[in-house]
């Protein structure tokens, strides 16, 4: 994960992180979703299929985005869904 995502350094750097913010960043680094977890070349362990934890299909909407309901379709072009 790159810093530009990664709020850690902030408090690496002596910042003080508000309680909104440790919560936004641990659910960065535990969230499943191309939401939470974009996809970034640069860095290998963001390279991964999102699956729905639910149904497991990648169509899902809740693949794209967990606070999205499970539809239970791999169907191309639900609405939420990025494919």
């Amino acid at each position: 994960m790159s810093n530009e995502s990664n709020l850690g350094w902030l408090s690496d750097k002596g910042y003080e992180l508000s309680t909104h913010e440790k919560q936004a960043e641990f659910a960065r680094k535990r969230c499943y979703c191309h939401t939470c977890r974009p996809i970034d070349y640069k860095d290998p362990d963001s390279v991964y299929m999102r699956l729905c934890p639910i149904c497991g299909n990648k169509r899902c909407p809740k693949a794209t985005d967990h606070r999205l309901e499970c539809t239970n379709s791999n169907e191309a072009g639900q609405e939420g869904s990025i494919y």
